[in-house]
């Protein structure tokens, strides 16, 4: 493709420099597949693709920065059939709704727009022409809950009720563009289609290898034909059921047939049967009942053959012994096909694709069940007052000693102070407590949460804070703004670090400073020890981690704020023991938000919560003697 650079196998052309590119790497090391999106808010599209896509016109209706296009989505032929490109689509789906997206856009062949609209999609302007054929524009309104709902997306995950738009997007959108409109689709159909693709190209073994005609001359194969029967099949007819009993097999003549494991409802096709090749194949070896569903995928036409067809044709002319061995020959293919899958579903491979951001080279697994960019999402958690609750306390326990450390490190009286991930807004009280002349603008992407430090400073008098929409990997502030810029316990959420840090670079003042303060989940000693915590603590560092974060992010601070380029950087330890604070508030703080990630994560259960009964019981007991070391990481924009 024109673009493509194959060594680093992403896209470079005039897109490409205002892109996000993801990447799908395999166990090796290998890039198997890559997405791109382009957001609107970092680059402008060219002329030819804005006049195709109609952007200006959605330039003219919505905020840029709310606005997606894919320009790019690649596969390696060995990664098709596999959940490759659903987690590439979610990674970059995850990461648009970590920006505030509501609007995606992209233009698709004309064999994946079925796909397209299952994901919600919708067709909006008119088909248009490229080398490589006819493109459709589609757009997706990402938080129109209901639309999505109905025609059964994934992407339902990704929205909170605080952001569905009720249709508002849609309704737009369909008074000025004529080709928008709802598609309809059948389901069905497109699960065949993408089983199609995902399959047909998958074998690598020749065409002749799978038919059972090969070697089998024309007026030869005419007059088999004349004592067989043929029939034609309409597209999703089931021609086998699983469990069937039936000894009949045939022969695809044309169209294709899928094989269906699964709910019967709902099939996932595992394999494709193409022209020339055999189904039912088992019952003539007797196996009488149906492994898996036949189902047509399209209209199409089969051969029948009689159950004792291996008999009857082995028992006369040489066509018989030839059938005879083709049959053999495909159905060791099969069962060699059959060792290959179970040992790829068993195997490491399976589960150590992971996608990754092109700008880091340090990749998270990511697990499709997971349905958040970052790992703290506050309106996913069960117990939200109590969540609230801790948060509160998690803020002002040790307030002094972390002021004072601010200000030993350079916060002064009278500056401009970015407060990354401001939560429900204490943090940010504190700071205009402490330093009552300063200017304090809170970013936070939960609206439960600014709405709540809203009410708080207003019902406190505190003017000089306010409260803005935003993430740290997308401030929405304008460059140079801050004298201070802190994230406090927000990175270990973040899967991203070097993206918030570039941000919090850009934003932050010649001279200014960056500080982080975040966990290590190393650091947690308790005296008498905690039986069976290690098993535990590592069960939540993986939760986590496949929610975007990392619970052991303390250690690594100094080596990503190098590498952003900041300058003078240090780390200052800050241990928190139960001889400054409560045994009971100690466990609060530092294993309350483990229990409420490991109930989200579906990984609680009776041994998991005895052994957080344990903890609790531990560390009430007053000469009990626990610790936590919270890493202060800062250092200034060099000037």
């Amino acid at each position: 493709m024109p673009g493509m650079d194959h060594e680093q196998r992403v896209m470079r052309d005039e897109l490409d420099h205002w892109a996000q590119h993801f990447m799908a790497i395999d166990e090796s090391g290998e890039v198997i597949g890559c997405l791109r999106n382009n957001y609107f808010a970092r680059g402008d599209p060219t002329p030819d693709l804005q006049r195709k896509m109609q952007f200006q016109q959605l330039f003219d209706m919505f905020d840029t920065r709310n606005i997606t296009f894919t320009s790019h989505l690649a596969l390696e032929p060995a990664a098709r059939g596999k959940t490759v490109i659903s987690q590439l689509i979610s990674a970059a789906f995850r990461d648009s709704a970590l920006q505030g997206n509501e609007l995606g856009t992209c233009y698709a062949a004309l064999n994946l727009v079925p796909l397209y609209y299952q994901l919600g999609f919708r067709p909006y302007a008119p088909n248009f022409r490229l080398s490589a054929g006819v493109r459709v524009p589609l757009i997706i309104c990402s938080t129109d809950m209901s639309y999505l709902t109905g025609v059964e997306s994934p992407m339902t995950r990704l929205i909170s009720k605080e952001q569905d738009d009720r249709g508002r997007h849609a309704r737009q959108l369909d008074q000025v563009f004529d080709g928008f409109h709802d598609p309809g689709f059948d389901r069905h159909s497109t699960k065949a289609l993408w089983a199609r693709l995902a399959h047909l190209n998958e074998e690598p073994e020749s065409s002749d290898s799978t038919n059972l005609f090969h070697g089998i001359a024309a007026d030869e194969l005419t007059e088999l034909m004349s004592h067989l029967t043929r029939l034609q099949v309409a597209a999703d007819e089931v021609i086998y059921k699983r469990e069937e009993s039936g000894s009949c097999m045939g022969v695809l003549l044309s169209g294709s047939l899928g094989i269906g494991v699964g709910d019967p409802s709902n099939p996932h096709f595992v394999s494709i049967i193409k022209p020339g090749e055999p189904f039912g194949e088992l019952g003539t070896v007797g196996l009488e009942r149906h492994s898996a569903d036949v189902i047509a995928l399209e209209p199409s036409e089969i051969l029948l053959f009689p159950g004792d067809f291996v008999e009857r044709v082995s028992a006369h002319s040489s066509i018989g012994q030839r059938l005879t061995n083709n049959l053999l020959r495909i159905l060791g293919q099969r069962i060699h096909a059959n060792h290959h899958l179970i040992s790829r579903l068993t195997g490491k491979s399976r589960h150590e694709v992971r996608i990754r951001r092109q700008s880091m080279f340090q990749s998270t697994t990511w697990d499709d069940a997971k349905n958040r960019v970052e790992s703290y999402h506050f309106d996913t958690l069960a117990d939200q007052e109590g969540e609230y609750e801790r948060l509160v306390l998690q803020a002002t326990i040790a307030e002094s000693i972390e002021f004072s450390r601010l200000a030993k490190i350079g916060l002064q009286d009278g500056q401009t102070v970015v407060d990354l991930g401001s939560g429900p807004g204490i943090t940010s009280t504190l700071l205009a407590k402490y330093f009552p002349n300063s200017q304090i603008v809170g970013v936070e992407p939960d609206a439960t949460l600014r709405g709540r430090a809203r009410e708080f400073v207003h019902r406190e008098g505190i003017g000089q804070c306010q409260f803005v929409e935003g993430t740290a990997e997308n401030i929405p502030l304008d460059d140079q703004t801050a004298d201070f810029c802190y994230a406090r316990l927000l990175f270990q959420h973040l899967p991203d670090p070097a993206a918030a840090l570039a941000e919090m670079k850009r934003i932050t003042k010649t001279g200014g400073i960056i500080s982080i303060l975040d966990v290590d989940d190393g650091t947690i000693v308790t005296h008498p020890e905690i039986e069976g915590w290690p098993a535990i603590q590592k069960k939540v560092a993986q939760v986590q981690a496949e929610y975007g974060g990392d619970r052991y992010i303390g250690r690594q601070l100094f080596g990503e704020m190098a590498r952003t380029g900041i300058d003078g950087v240090h780390i200052d330890p800050i241990p928190i023991t139960t001889r400054e604070i409560d045994g009971r508030l100690f466990y609060r703080i530092v294993f309350g938000f483990k229990q409420l990630i490991l109930k989200r994560a579906g990984a609680w259960n009776q041994e998991v919560q005895t052994v957080f009964e344990q903890a609790q019981s531990v560390l009430a007991d007053p000469h009990t003697f626990a610790m936590v070391v919270i890493m202060l990481a800062h250092g200034r924009i060099a000037e």
